[in-house]
């Protein structure tokens, strides 16, 4: 199959109405692997098989797998796939898993950049099997890669942090030290240095920011985020997967504030609701939702997607909890029509944050 561009995925009418009409709230389970099957709309005589493979963080974790499994449990409700999902507890799982669900999968979606070794060889022993990966780039004539532009999410994130602030200390954390998690620190590092260079500053110099090395460690994520609010930070965003929740215990327990991730975490932790500015949001659930429905109607095409502000997947989330002044709500707007219109190219890696100026 050869590739080719569909930018931009959201302004399909399917694709708008479920984002108009949202998702029921999703389930985690405990067990590592789901199973579902309801009669629908068929391939070749028979329902597309779907399979999921989780990051390390598993389901339940409130972020980026919670918000693929949505979209492909809606997917489910809409179009009567199977789906099918696996849960990895541990990165050696990551292979056996795989090659199960390739066995029995007409279409096997990877969540993360972890897995991309693994479709990487599931994809040419298996050419009849199509793949979806998730936040990095595979090469196939068998794959879909959906990737997004995290560090403009996260500039404005930055914007956000840097003007409410009031200790002028301001804190990341993220899972793994990766390519994929720096755009997400060099982007809300450019975004606070726009606003507030004192804080930007302490952040560039790694003095505020923290690696937990994990997405699934909530404890690690309590004892990061303590530490850095009895350092005198105020304001923490995380892009940490499962990690984040300790972080919000330790913001609400110290009267401090965060910044969620990949979707509106006030929405799935009401409990810190109080402690949560804003979210920067992926639109993980659109864009395989999306996948599953071109699939269905115009079969199978290989490609590579980068979405952003422009196309409407990354975004900051508007909280009704009145902490955000409407200054700071029309700055952040301001700061995203010029990255939409070219007049900000945001950095995502260390060396373009060096040379990044406004």
């Amino acid at each position: 199959m050869k590739k080719r561009k569909l930018f931009p995925m959201f302004i399909s009418i399917a694709a708008s109405i479920f984002f108009l009409v949202g998702c029921n709230s999703i389930s985690s389970t405990q067990e590592n692997t789901s199973n579902n099957s309801d009669s629908g709309q068929v391939v070749e005589g028979r329902k597309l098989i779907v399979g999921m493979i989780t990051d390390e963080g598993s389901l339940g974790d409130k972020s980026f797998n919670d918000i693929t499994y949505k979209g492909l449990t809606k997917a489910k409700e809409d179009f009567g796939i199977d789906l099918q999902v696996l849960e990895p507890k541990q990165n050696t799982d990551f292979i056996p898993y795989m090659e199960r669900l390739s066995k029995n999968s007409d279409l096997v979606v990877g969540v993360g950049y972890k897995l991309k070794e693994v479709i990487s060889d599931a994809s040419k022993k298996n050419s009849k099997v199509n793949y979806v990966m998730i936040d990095d780039v595979v090469e196939g004539d068998n794959v879909y890669n959906i990737n997004f532009k995290e560090e403009e999410g996260s500039f404005l994130a930055g914007v956000l942090a840097g003007m409410m602030t009031k200790t002028n200390k301001i804190g990341f954390i993220g899972g793994t030290d990766s390519p994929l998690i720096k755009k997400f620190e060099v982007g809300f590092i450019a975004g606070v240095k726009s606003v507030n260079p004192e804080a930007g500053k302490l952040l560039e110099d790694g003095n505020t920011s923290r690696y937990a090395g994990t997405f699934s460690d909530v404890s690690k994520g309590y004892e990061i985020g303590k530490s850095l609010f009895d350092d005198g930070v105020d304001i923490v965003y995380h892009a940490a997967g499962a990690v984040g929740i300790g972080m919000f215990r330790a913001a609400k327990e110290t009267g401090n504030y965060c910044i969620g991730v990949d979707q509106d975490q006030t929405l799935t932790l009401p409990e810190y609701e109080d402690v949560i500015l804003t979210s920067m949001i992926k639109k993980l659930d659109i864009a395989v939702y999306d996948v599953v429905r071109k699939t269905l109607e115009n079969g199978f095409v290989a490609t590579t997607v980068e979405l952003g502000l422009k196309d409407g997947a990354v975004s900051l989330v508007e909280n009704k909890n009145g902490k955000v002044t409407q200054q700071v709500l029309d700055k952040v707007e301001e700061y995203s029509n010029k990255i939409k219109n070219g007049e900000i190219v945001v950095p995502k890696t260390i060396e373009e944050l060096k040379n990044f100026n406004i």
